[in-house]
């Protein structure tokens, strides 16, 4: 099942993988932020890292999937990872897309019928299509203010965070508050 979520057939992709699923820390050592031309939504924030002030202090390794994933691969990835509050998707240059948010997709399959309604039918149909993205210089002060004024849907679903318009991490409201309450 881990070959089928990696979005290429590279070793290192596998690697990969199987580091997010083992949820090990961000590789933050990039010194440089350049923004995706593909992206439009994200912020654009200062190109200086300090990772005490970023949001790379907050981000979690979360496998992503791609967008033609099946919801049974979903589904089970959140019943095999019960701390997952939320899967990224992105398309096949891993560049992100949406966000699926446990709650509300594993809420779907409770209902009668769901899952032979919904099982074989590509994740791209059940994400949100519009998430916060950012890039990994943005500050946490910043992206408290980004996620209270996209909507406070995010504070659980989270955000995701991108280094050269890759999917890097995500990480959510309440890694924000913890954060901010830590720095005041």
């Amino acid at each position: 099942m881990l070959s089928t979520l990696a979005s290429s057939n590279s070793n290192n992709k596998n690697a990969r993988m199987m580091s997010l699923l083992a949820n090990t820390p961000v590789d933050a050592d990039e010194a440089s932020i350049n923004e995706s031309p593909y992206n439009t939504s994200i912020h654009k924030r200062s190109n200086r890292i300090d990772d005490n002030t970023t949001i790379l202090r907050l981000l979690n390794n979360t496998p992503s999937v791609s967008e033609d994933t099946l919801c049974l691969l979903v589904l089970e990835l959140f019943q095999q990872q019960p701390l997952l509050f939320a899967i990224p998707v992105v398309n096949h240059s891993n560049i992100p897309t949406g966000i699926v948010e446990r709650n509300s997709f594993v809420e779907l399959f409770i209902k009668p019928y769901a899952k032979e309604l919904y099982a074989k039918k590509t994740i791209l149909s059940f994400m949100n299509k519009t998430p916060v993205i950012v890039d990994k210089g943005t500050s946490i002060d910043d992206i408290a203010r980004i996620i209270v004024d996209a909507g406070m849907q995010h504070m659980v679903s989270g955000f995701i965070a991108t280094t050269e318009g890759q999917y890097l991490g995500i990480a959510n409201g309440h890694n924000v508050d913890a954060r901010l309450k830590l720095t005041r």
